[in-house]
C-alpha cells in the first residue's frame, strides 16, 4: 500500500487571502489609487460570461458583490470614460469593487540542480468592500506534474507565513518562487505592504496581519485513491490539509471529528474547515473532479468564502467602533442584508456557507454583540426619556 507522503496530485492550486483594512474617510482616495495604477484593472461581471456567479447568488448578494450585472455595455462605457477621480467617487459608494492586478511576466527558468519546492503566483485580486474591509488574493501553483500531496501540504504550511515577524527568511529557503515580478519572499512582502499600507486599523480589530487564511484544492490520482484503496491513507493528510498543518506532523491515531463524511462532502469529494482555511480535496476517478470542480472552488465558491469573511471582519469592525461612535443604522442594515437572508439556492453553497460560518464563530461573535448592541441602546434611550422628563418638568 502506498504511503501518504508519496501520494500524486493531478492537479493543485491554493489561494492566499490577506485581510486589510482601509478608514472608510479614506476609501475613495484607496480607490482612487488602485485606478491610477497601470497594472490594476477593475473587475466587470456580465451574464454571458460569469453565468455560474450570475447563477449561484441570489439577487441582494448580486447587487451587493457584483453590481456589474445591472450595468448595460454603454452604461458600463460610460462609467470607464469618467476621469479616475469621479470614477473613484462613484464606485466608493458601491457596497464592494474588485480589481485583477496584472502580474504576466516572463517567468525565471528552474534552476535543475537546486532541491526545494518550485512554484508560481499566476492571479493577484483585490476585493474592496466600502466599509474599508478589504482582501488581497495570492493564487498559487506548484510548478512541475504530478507533484506530492505532501509538497502541496508542505506549501501551505509554509507560504502562508512569509509576512511572519517571528520567521526568518531562512524558514522558507526551500519554497522557490518561478514568477520574475517577485524575486524572492522580502519582494512579497514588499508588494503587500505598498497595496495594503497603514495596518493599524487591521491590528485594532485584532485581524492577524502575519498569516495568510488558505483555500486550497488538490486532486490525487486515481492509482492512489479509488474503490480499493483505505481511505485512512490519506485522511490524515487530509486533516493536515485543511488544518495547515506540515506533513511530517505526528497526529493521534484517532482524528476526533469525522471530516471524511462532513456534508457536503461525497465520495471522492472532501471539503475541510478550519479557522485558519479551507481545503478541497477529489480524485481524478470522476472527470469533474478535475475539470468543472476547480473552477466552480475559484470562483462562486471562493466569493462565497470571502463573504464569510467578510461577515466575521465586519462584525469585529462593528464591536470595535460600538463604543466609539452610532452604529446603530449599520448594525441593523447588515444584519437585515446579511445575517438574515440566504445567499443561495444551491444545496452546496448552502452546505458551505453554514460551515463556514460555524467555523468563523460568525453567530455567536453576532449575538455577542446584539446583546452589547442591546444594551448599549437601552441605556442610551433610557437616559434620552429622562432628559424629556426633566425638560417637561
Amino acid at each position: 500500500m502506498k504511503k501518504a507522503l508519496e501520494l500524486k496530485t493531478r492537479y493543485q492550486y491554493t489561494y492566499f487571502i490577506y485581510p486589510y483594512v482601509i478608514e472608510e474617510k479614506n476609501y475613495s482616495k484607496y480607490l482612487l489609487r488602485l485606478l491610477k495604477d497601470k497594472k490594476c484593472t477593475m473587475k466587470k461581471f456580465d451574464i454571458a460570461k460569469d453565468l455560474s456567479i450570475y447563477q449561484n447568488f441570489l439577487p441582494n448578494i448580486r447587487k451587493f458583490m457584483f453590481w456589474s450585472f445591472n450595468y448595460t455595455k454603454q452604461q458600463m462605457r460610460e462609467l470607464e470614460s469618467l476621469d479616475n477621480e469621479l470614477k473613484a467617487n462613484i464606485l466608493s459608494k458601491y457596497p464592494c469593487t474588485m480589481f485583477d492586478y496584472n502580474i504576466k511576466q516572463n517567468v525565471q527558468g528552474k534552476v535543475q540542480n537546486e532541491d526545494g519546492i518550485y512554484f508560481d503566483i499566476t492571479k493577484v485580486e483585490l476585493i474592496c468592500f466600502n466599509t474599508g474591509i478589504c482582501f488581497l488574493l495570492f493564487k498559487t501553483i506548484i510548478d512541475g506534474e504530478n507533484n506530492k500531496f505532501s509538497d502541496v501540504v508542505n506549501f501551505n504550511y509554509k507560504f502562508r507565513d512569509i509576512t511572519s515577524k517571528a520567521d526568518e527568511l531562512k524558514e522558507f529557503e526551500n519554497i522557490k518562487i518561478q514568477t520574475s515580478i517577485f524575486k524572492d519572499s522580502k519582494d512579497i512582502i514588499k508588494f503587500i505592504k505598498d497595496i495594503t499600507g497603514n495596518t493599524s486599523l487591521a491590528e485594532d480589530l485584532n485581524i492577524d496581519q502575519e498569516r495568510f487564511i488558505t483555500y486550497s484544492y488538490a486532486c490525487i490520482s486515481q492509482e492512489d485513491w479509488n474503490d480499493n484503496v483505505e481511505i485512512k491513507t490519506i485522511e490524515k493528510l487530509f486533516f493536515k490539509f485543511f488544518k495547515v498543518l506540515p506533513a511530517h506532523k505526528e497526529l493521534n491515531d484517532i482524528i476526533t471529528e469525522d471530516y471524511f463524511n462532513k456534508p457536503p462532502n461525497s465520495k471522492y469529494i472532501k471539503y475541510g474547515f478550519s479557522n485558519v482555511g479551507t481545503a478541497l480535496l477529489t480524485s481524478d476517478i470522476a472527470v469533474d473532479n478535475y475539470t468543472k470542480l476547480p473552477f466552480r472552488f475559484e470562483n462562486e465558491q471562493l466569493y462565497l468564502y470571502i463573504l464569510c469573511l467578510y461577515k466575521k471582519f465586519y462584525l469585529a469592525k462593528v464591536n470595535y467602533e460600538l463604543d466609539r461612535k452610532d452604529c446603530q443604522q449599520e448594525f441593523l442594515s447588515f444584519t437585515k442584508n446579511f445575517l438574515i437572508e440566504e445567499v443561495s439556492n444551491d444545496e452546496t453553497e448552502s452546505c458551505l456557507e453554514k460551515n463556514w460560518s460555524e467555523k468563523l464563530d460568525i453567530d455567536r461573535m453576532f449575538n455577542k454583540i446584539k446583546n452589547k448592541y442591546d444594551m448599549l441602546y437601552k441605556s442610551t434611550n433610557v437616559e434620552k426619556t429622562k432628559i424629556k422628563q426633566n425638560i417637561i418638568i
